[in-house]
């Protein structure tokens, strides 16, 4: 019987999500998350929150710690690149942030890539002090002067809508 090589690229929810379904399908096959961000599968959603400090810290949004990858028998590579696709042949070039270069052969492959930020052509928005929020990085880059400004834009947020519910 031939194993199942399952490459996942994109360890993010889907990606985790994707991997934790395929083991359930099949208990001996071998599963590969990639990730080319250099932090643990985070839930996105709270970003802001860790920015207005609702959340304390950015690692609060990891959805799973290692112990859980090494229950499921999953292999997370994080800081890894996939650089190709080989679909004749199979494999995947991945490359490590560091240079290092592997080439991992799959029998399945799935593809949770995420989206990247749209940002319009509006003048100036290239220019210093204008940033997205995407990712635990953003985030880390954005100033302490922003995240002031938005944890008083989420609590005017919240205090609205609290009073409008309590007045109804």
């Amino acid at each position: 019987m031939i194993t199942e090589r399952i490459v996942i690229i994109g360890a993010n929810s889907a990606g985790v999500s994707a991997a934790s379904a395929a083991r359930k399908m099949d208990l001996k096959a071998e599963i590969t998350l990639l990730s080319e961000e250099e932090y643990w599968p985070y839930s996105r959603c709270g970003l802001p929150y860790v920015l207005s400090d609702e959340i304390p810290r950015f690692r609060e949004l990891t959805l799973f710690s290692s112990s859980y990858y090494r229950m499921m028998k999953q292999d997370l590579r994080i800081d890894t690149i996939a650089k190709s696709i080989d679909l004749k042949n199979r494999n995947v070039q991945l490359e490590k942030r560091e240079g290092e270069r592997e080439s991992i052969e799959y029998n399945a492959l799935i593809l949770c890539t995420c989206a990247s930020p749209f940002i319009p052509w509006i003048m100036g928005i290239y220019e210093r002090g204008v940033f997205t929020l995407r990712s635990i990085g953003d985030g880390r880059n954005i100033p302490e002067w922003i995240k002031k400004a938005l944890f008083l834009q989420i609590s005017l947020t919240h205090n609205t809508k609290y009073h409008s519910l309590k007045n109804q």
